[in-house]
């Protein structure tokens, strides 16, 4: 978590400006071999190859070796693309094959860098893909269950023993859900926003504590136990009246807290207001209700303030 500071930021958000730049004319020559089945297959391997072993090989991160690393890797790609596409016909390749192959390709990137940015944003695009490949092969599960399959996950792993190591993920699991309430944000109606809310949310959301309750149960003081389970029933109640983004922007927060980790908490409270700010605005009521609805989000907040700042006097093992 040291090595999430600004300057890493910065170095990163450089590197990634400047590779693309750099790819702007390679990217113009591969178009002009991409109708060249055999140009792209030889391409491919060699930068398949050159990639995979210069990643494996410079394992320091500085700005000149993470341009070279996102540019190789980004002509890679595209490599691929092309190739598939120039053998769709002997394949039967979909768009949905290829969005999947692109989700394991981002997925698989973490593991050629040490910059914590790019794995979170490698990480980021892989599950932001896959969760719109899985609404392609099962349309009818829909999107709104399976982001909350990714909240149910973000909850499991945050409570865990091993949230530290995969503290990456958890934060590219964070990133996957405040786009889903910027999806809401600019009307994508397939996402469910309404006040009524499935009964698999109940279900699942209580599953997700579940593992953390088993294992945590006997190393944790009564007081504690009882905070929890008070903490994790309002939550479900919670999860009735308000949409399900909200409640992810509210469990990010706490479980930031629990953590000690300010990027998740940056992230849970962008994520809460600006879900809690749309659904307010996009309420069908009257200004009384929606007054009441206020006066009541005040109270859960202070209420929430007072739980966390409990939790902080109770010394406790991650």
């Amino acid at each position: 978590m040291n090595s999430l500071n600004l300057r890493n930021l910065l170095l990163t958000g450089s590197a990634i400006v400047l590779m693309l730049f750099i790819m702007a004319f390679p990217t113009y020559l591969f178009v002009e071999v991409f109708q060249n089945k055999g140009a792209t297959v030889f391409l491919l391997v060699i930068f398949a190859i050159g990639s995979s072993i210069y990643g494996y090989c410079i394992r320091q991160d500085n700005f000149m070796t993470t341009i070279l690393k996102l540019s190789l890797f980004t002509s890679t790609y595209l490599l691929m693309l092309a190739t598939l596409i120039n053998y769709e016909y002997f394949f039967s390749i979909s768009e949905k094959f290829l969005l999947l192959i692109s989700a394991l390709y981002f997925a698989s990137m973490p593991l050629f860098f040490r910059n914590p940015f790019i794995r979170i944003l490698t990480l980021t695009v892989a599950l932001t893909i896959f969760n719109v490949v899985m609404t392609l092969y099962f349309p009818e599960i829909g999107m709104n269950t399976i982001l909350i399959l990714n909240l149910v996950t973000l909850v499991i792993l945050g409570l865990s023993n091993y949230a530290i190591r995969y503290y990456t993920l958890l934060i590219a699991l964070s990133l996957c859900l405040f786009l889903w309430s910027l999806w809401q944000s600019f009307g994508f109606h397939y996402i469910d926003v309404s006040l009524t809310t499935p009964t698999i949310i109940y279900i699942l959301l209580g599953l997700s504590f579940i593992p953390h309750l088993l294992f945590q149960w006997k190393n944790q003081n009564i007081q504690y136990n009882i905070c929890y389970l008070i903490g994790t029933i309002s939550i479900l109640i919670l999860t009735y009246f308000l949409p399900i983004s909200t409640i992810a922007g509210i469990l990010l927060i706490t479980i930031s807290f629990y953590l000690q980790a300010r990027t998740l908490h940056v992230i849970g409270i962008l994520l809460f207001i600006s879900s809690l700010f749309m659904y307010y605005y996009n309420l069908d009521s009257t200004l009384s209700t929606k007054g009441i609805i206020l006066i009541i989000t005040g109270i859960i907040i202070l209420i929430m303030r007072y739980t966390i700042r409990y939790f902080g006097k109770i010394p406790h093992e991650h």
